[in-house]
């Protein structure tokens, strides 16, 4: 089973989040307002350090109590940042152990609002018998699944969750049984059977939910799971319409939602398959994200393919047809190479006069053969940049626990974005909702 399949839901911008100082002329938000009280949530997990910044003055590190923070802001101040750093739990893999450092900083003004949920992944999971990324206190949870009786499934899957908690299970074989640590208490658990794909993104060709299971003790009452046909998903159609000029249709890559978890459900191009009623909940809900991309010379040469993409994601409880538009290309060559960069955000107007528009910027470098992913993430809100078209990646490095810059000769890749959600900065998903944005990515060596 693919490594990645079942992990903590971040919300959309995480695909190349949060927000960096230094970028362009910001400046102190010093222009009116009184004083004020932002708020912060971090979920579903607690970030192992936390600095801010208000106004234009230098990042401090602060303490976060009950998952929260709050800044005080003196009079006549507006904008505020947030930086801080998620370390989930590291995971087995190959015999090694694999960790994935998250660096986000949060760049706002109290014109986006005074509450904001920032989110702090809890684990790194993949797919794999016994792998575990509860947070909390587990418990045994055997399992026997059997989905034989469906035609294309190759392999079985299970996840359990209960609040911010979650684990996994899974096997290369249709009909299996096992156990694996499981969040203590009364766990919803989702059963899967998977199909192969020439994607490497397996499909989800069956499911059926379990709520209300005791952890200790065994998936439904210790009898076997057995998929049938009324547990097969239904393909329903996906239309592209007005591709810019250039741009090819994409993988659509489809999402299911479950509170703090999300579950990969597959991919597609004209299609994507939805569950049956019996695998869903209330509160669930899918997340489509569809691409329409276009291939650019790449200036970081031949090792550091370059894009540019068209992006919609949808989030949709309905489970049915599915149609996207995709927002005016914006084309970009780049930041320069350095150990933390500066995108260039100018030029693109199609999100001109819309509310919610914020950039991003991200990079991206493995070390120790691919066990150690790091990423370094900037976001700023229209309302903050006051008309400034740059962002920079913070350095700081110089607080402690902190993310240090990749050592020179690293392969970085880079991520750059601008996205419209009419939701609004750093606030919760909303289940039927649709985000346009535009996407450019890259790489460079280190200098």
């Amino acid at each position: 089973m693919s490594l990645g399949r079942f992990r903590v839901l971040v919300p959309a911008l995480v695909s190349v989040l949060v927000a960096g100082c230094g970028g362009g002329s910001s400046g102190s938000g010093s222009s009116g307002g009184g004083p004020a009280t932002v708020n912060f949530t971090f979920s579903p997990a607690t970030p192992t350090v936390v600095a801010a910044q208000i106004g234009s003055g230098a990042f401090t590190t602060e303490t976060v109590s009950s998952n929260g923070l709050s800044l005080s802001l003196p009079s006549g101040t507006t904008n505020f940042a947030v930086a801080y750093v998620c370390n989930p739990p590291a995971v087995a893999f190959g015999g090694q152990q694999m960790i994935a450092p998250y660096e986000s900083v949060v760049e706002a003004s109290t014109t986006d609002g005074t509450s904001f949920t920032l989110p702090c992944p809890s684990s790194v999971l993949g797919s794999g018998v016994g792998l575990s990324g509860s947070t909390g206190q587990t418990g045994s949870l055997a399992v026997n699944v059997n989905a034989s009786g469906i035609p294309s499934a190759t392999s079985v899957s299970a996840i359990a969750e209960n609040g911010n908690s979650a684990s996994a299970w899974g096997a290369t074989t249709v009909n299996a049984s096992g156990s694996f640590a499981a969040p203590v208490g009364s766990d919803r658990v989702e059963v899967f059977a998977t199909a192969s794909s020439s994607n490497f993104i397996e499909t989800v060709v069956a499911a059926r939910a379990f709520p209300n299971q005791t952890v200790p003790g065994s998936l439904n009452g210790g009898a076997a799971v057995v998929l049938g046909a009324a547990d097969e998903t239904t393909p329903q159609p996906i239309t592209f319409r007005n591709v810019p000029t250039g741009f090819l249709p994409g993988l659509v890559t489809v999402t299911l939602n479950m509170g703090p978890v999300s579950y990969l459900l597959g991919d597609g191009t004209t299609q994507y398959d939805a569950l049956p009623a019996t695998a869903l909940e209330s509160g669930d809900y899918y997340t489509l994200n569809a691409a329409a991309i276009r291939a650019l010379p790449s200036s970081g040469g031949p090792a550091f393919p370059q894009l540019a993409e068209v992006v919609v994601t949808a989030n949709s409880t309905s489970g049915g047809p599915m149609t996207f538009d995709p927002p005016a290309p914006w084309i970009y060559a780049g930041p320069t190479p350095d150990p933390w960069p500066t995108f260039d955000f100018s030029g693109y107007t199609g999100f001109a006069g819309q509310s919610g528009v914020y950039d991003t910027g991200s990079v991206y470098w493995t070390t120790n053969g691919g066990l150690g992913n790091y990423s370094v993430s900037v976001s700023a809100s229209a309302n903050y940049l006051h008309g400034a078209t740059s962002l920079t990646v913070p350095d700081l490095s110089g607080l402690q626990g902190f993310l240090s810059p990749p050592g020179s000769g690293t392969q970085v890749t880079w991520t750059a974005q601008i996205f419209q959600n009419s939701n609004g900065f750093m606030q919760p998903e909303q289940p039927n909702s649709t985000v346009p944005s535009v996407l450019n990515s890259g790489g460079y060596n280190e200098p």
